[in-house]
This record gives structure tokens, C-alpha cells and sequence, in this order.
């Protein structure tokens, strides 16, 4: 079932002006996404885990034959464990392309979707953030996790999300935090 939606402002991040609909805030942001991560290349190591099941491995191979641009919601929703086996390099390249499906989709209840909004459902306390973020989440440039919290910010307005309002809340603060280091460092 699609994503019921409710009448919501993106203003925080530009996405939505007064009288433009909800197609053209989509098609904002699929453009704002495709413009952040257009300079990532595909690695050519998509895992460096040796210890992956046989399914696993299968998930990492059909995500891994696709661009990040060809992905669908039904791709990610066969294999949404997929992110967590990924290498730090090839999570951060993936990411858009789960940000497009749902948004192609118009579904924010994907597992993948609620998966990644899970791993930024963090402390505000980078102190005690686990390994696997600090690898990966890092990486990512300003300008991808500014589009990054526009989408979060475009996923929350769903009335129907099985995603907690509070996880929203706390993934767009991790988020902001992430901005934050960038700009510091």
C-alpha cells in the first residue's frame, strides 16, 4: 500500500515553496539526490566481509550488478539487509539509491527505508556511536547529508509511516550532527 500523505511544508530544506504540489517536491528532491551523489563512483569491492551466508552474498551480488540510479523499492525490499554487509564505500554510494526508490515509490514503509532510518536513530552522543557507523555515515559529504535530511524530512510527513515520529526526530538530529563534524573538520 502507498504512502498516505498529509498536506506538509519541506521549507527546512527547500524542497516545497507555497503552490507547488507534492509530484514536483519529489521531483525536487530526486534531482537534489542524483546532484549530491553524482560524483561517487561504484567501488569495485561492494563487501569486505569474508563471512557472509550464501543469501547474503546472492543480496550483495543483484544490488551489486545495478548502478545505484537502476535500483527499485522492489530490489530493496528482496535484499534490505544488504546495507549492513556493504563496505564503507559502497553503503555511502548505495544510499541514493534507496532515497529514490521509496521516493519513485512513494512508499516509506520499506524495510530498507526503515532500516536506515534505524542505523541514524542514534545517541546525540558521538561518543558512543558503534564502529559500523563511524565507518560509513561519516563519509558522506555536506551536501549529501543535507539531501539526506531533506529526505527524512519528506519521509516524516507520511501519516501512515510504521517509522516512530521520535525516530524521525532523532535520525534528523544524528544527521544534523554529521553536518556539524563535516563543517568542523
Amino acid at each position: 500500500m502507498k504512502g498516505a500523505r498529509r498536506n506538509s511544508q519541506l521549507h527546512d530544506d527547500g524542497f516545497q515553496l507555497m503552490g507547488i504540489g507534492e509530484d514536483e517536491v519529489m521531483s525536487q528532491l530526486v534531482f537534489k539526490i542524483f546532484e549530491s551523489f553524482k560524483w561517487r563512483k561504484k567501488p569495485n569491492i561492494l563487501t569486505g566481509s569474508n563471512e557472509l551466508t550464501c543469501d547474503e552474498v546472492e543480496g550483495v551480488r543483484a544490488i551489486g550488478a545495478c548502478e545505484w540510479s537502476e535500483t527499485t523499492g522492489d530490489l530493496w525490499e528482496k535484499y534490505n539487509d544488504v546495507l549492513s554487509w556493504l563496505s564503507p564505500e559502497a553503503f555511502c554510494y548505495y544510499i541514493p539509491g534507496v532515497m529514490v526508490s521509496s521516493i519513485n515509490d512513494s512508499e516509506p514503509n520499506l524495510i530498507v527505508v526503515s532500516n536506515l532510518v534505524g542505523m541514524l536513530d542514534r545517541t546525540p552522543n558521538p561518543d558512543w556511536w558503534d564502529d559500523f557507523f563511524v565507518e560509513r555515515w561519516p563519509l558522506l559529504t555536506i551536501k549529501e547529508c543535507n539531501v539526506l535530511r531533506g529526505w527524512l524530512i519528506w519521509l516524516s510527513s507520511f501519516e501512515n509511516s510504521s517509522i516512530d515520529k521520535n525516530s524521525f526526530y532523532r535520525a534528523i538530529e544524528t544527521v544534523d550532527l554529521l553536518i556539524s563534524r563535516n563543517k568542523s573538520s
